[in-house]
């Protein structure tokens, strides 16, 4: 709470200062989720780049030949090729379809595509937050330092600096 007695401009500065302080706990969650966001967009967008890789080498393979394919977790096992002109790749909500190869592989690259786009954009997204919170911080260390003396506590003098304590100190 803030005394009374503290000049009403001064006031408005210490709710300023507390209200930037919790925007600030606001922003630091915002770029954690979309931080979070990022990181399964990369896991996506290697998953998609591992099978476009293993498609690209299929193709290439006569039938019958043994290869390796990835089977998640760094983890491979051996395989015969018995059709190298088609595959089966997912296309959404759970549905995969047969495609030839050809299509399945323009199929990954698009994904790949909207992928690296949504990452792209989730980027930028926390670079403009981490720009408002350097801003504001800028602003509420500003406030403190202003106020210091009310905030740490101490008795009003007639300026209005001084009094009880308002907020943690960043």
């Amino acid at each position: 709470m803030i005394p009374p007695q503290v000049p009403l401009e001064t006031q408005k500065e210490l709710q300023e200062l507390q209200q930037s302080v919790q925007y600030m706990e606001v922003i630091k969650s915002q770029v954690e989720s979309l931080a979070a966001q990022a990181d399964l967009m990369e896991k996506t967008l290697e998953d998609y780049a591992r099978a476009h890789s293993t498609l690209e080498s299929l193709k290439d393979l006569p039938e019958g030949s043994e290869m390796l394919v990835p089977i998640g977790a760094d983890s491979f096992m051996f395989t015969k090729v018995s059709d190298n002109a088609q595959a089966i790749v997912g296309c959404g909500a759970n549905v995969s379809i047969q495609k030839p190869i050809p299509d399945a592989l323009g199929s990954l690259e698009g994904r790949i595509k909207e992928i690296e786009d949504i990452r792209s954009n989730l980027n930028q997204n926390i670079q403009g937050l981490q720009n408002q919170a350097m801003a504001l911080d800028q602003r509420i260390s500003q406030l403190y330092q202003k106020h210091r003396s009310i905030i740490e506590g101490g008795a009003p003098d007639d300026q209005g600096q001084g009094g009880g304590r308002l907020i943690q100190a960043p």
